[in-house]
């Protein structure tokens, strides 16, 4: 369900059931801010990972927040490995890193197109009255400027739609500005958790420093490792 503050035109997503666990960090999360990961066969008789925005891949998936950190994490843990029963060396990893951000460009820039020619966005005479807010970094930051080009400032005519483009938006700038650790580290949960609480996920900053002493042991109702879903 979407709701949008009067005035403010904030949108805010209350995500309902159901949630999975991240594979990065174990903490609980709603299921649309997740991103799934599969095991498909390549042309060369090879399984590689790949991301299954759409959440329809049949089979086993695992679930990682919409962060490099989150994903990088993941591999060190051998969550993807080990679920998907794939073996991910480090030029294997970056490509998994690379092609996720890709097809998250992708997906919001086909996303906002789509909404442009159906009437979802409305033009709007200034950057100030762009909905939702956040969207005013497509315009404004050089590295996201490319997603909307042939669009020209708008406002979204729905909360749905508002809230859809904030969310995709947030997986974007993950995977545009946060800096991975190069697999040198390994990073901290609470760190990497971060990302789902920019995306919308609600209390689950709370919840996660709440197990603070016990990251790591979280909640296993949807597997361990965040698989399925």
């Amino acid at each position: 369900m979407t709701t949008t503050t009067p005035d403010t035109h904030a949108t805010t997503t209350r995500w309902s059931a159901p949630t999975r666990s991240c594979a990065a960090c174990r903490v609980r999360a709603p299921r649309e801010l997740l991103l799934r990961y599969v095991a498909v066969e390549s042309g060369e008789g090879k399984r590689v990972v790949r991301v299954d925005l759409a959440k329809t891949a049949r089979g086993r998936g695992v679930n990682v927040g919409p962060s490099p950190l989150c994903l990088e994490r993941a591999f060190k843990r051998g969550a993807l490995q080990r679920r998907l029963g794939v073996n991910l060396g480090r030029e294997d990893q970056a490509i998994v890193v690379a092609e996720t951000a890709a097809l998250l460009r992708a997906r919001l820039e086909g996303y906002l197109r789509s909404a442009w020619r159906r009437g979802g966005l409305v033009a709007v005479g200034s950057l100030d009255e762009v909905v939702p807010r956040r969207a005013r970094a497509l315009w404004e930051q050089d590295e996201l400027v490319g997603i909307v080009a042939g669009v020209p400032w708008a406002a979204a005519r729905s909360a749905v739609i508002a809230a859809r483009i904030e969310a995709q938006l947030c997986a974007v700038s993950e995977f545009t500005f946060t800096r991975g650790s190069g697999m040198k580290r390994r990073p901290e949960a609470l760190e990497a958790c971060e990302a789902l609480e920019r995306c919308g996920g609600g209390a689950i900053r709370g919840h996660v420093m709440t197990r603070r002493g016990r990251v790591g042991a979280g909640p296993t109702a949807s597997g361990p490792d965040g698989e399925n879903g």
